[in-house]
């Protein structure tokens, strides 16, 4: 008996695939990348852009809670090489204590608090002023309300935003008519032209 299992167990072992049997397993192999890979690249830039939202999102609360903790303005911009605020939003993002109220960092006198690394190339960043000061109070006292657009450059429906209202605080956009795309509360459309 026991030279007869082994004699079936060593029938199986032997036993390979046919062709037919290995071209349907190609075949579902094949349907299954098909589908998947177009999805899994969507969902990897859907990542992206929430990652960089909740970032952006973050670098502004800590912004706004070191004004209001210090009780002195805090500065949110992109400085450029001489330390003054730029408007090239998609490079890195400083955060620091601006005693002298202007858009300038003075590394001698003022702290740097925190800085955001720059998007991926081919990423846009955009906000309309040059910076973001937020008070003791923390209010903003450097501009009125405004959008923080961040669109990836796969493609406009996937495009995002941080809308900042003049009291200082910080809401994220959605789709509020479920096309697909996230609008303003206002119905605008996020873009970062």
């Amino acid at each position: 008996m026991a030279n007869h299992l082994s004699s079936r167990f060593q029938y199986y072992l032997n036993k390979g695939f046919t062709l037919i049997e290995l071209m349907v397993g190609i075949a579902i192999v094949a349907i299954v990348i098909t589908i998947g890979v177009p999805a899994l690249n969507d969902f990897n830039t859907q990542m992206r852009v929430d990652n960089q939202i909740s970032e952006v999102n973050r670098l502004l609360l800590t912004a706004r809670n070191a004004a209001i903790n210090t009780e002195s303005n805090v500065t949110v911009c992109p400085l450029k090489a001489d330390n003054t605020c730029g408007n090239d939003w998609t490079g890195q993002i400083s955060v620091f204590t601006n005693t002298a109220a202007n858009t300038a960092y003075d590394a001698v006198n003022e702290r740097l608090i925190t800085v955001k690394d720059a998007v991926r190339d081919g990423d846009k960043l955009t906000f309309a002023a040059t910076n973001i000061v937020y008070g003791a109070t923390g209010q903003m006292i450097s501009a009125t309300s405004g959008l923080i657009g961040f669109c990836p450059s796969e493609g406009a429906d996937l495009n995002r935003g941080l809308v900042i209202t003049a009291s200082g605080r910080v809401a994220t956009t959605s789709d509020t008519d479920n096309d697909g795309k996230d609008e303003t509360r206002a119905g605008d459309e996020v873009s970062c032209s």
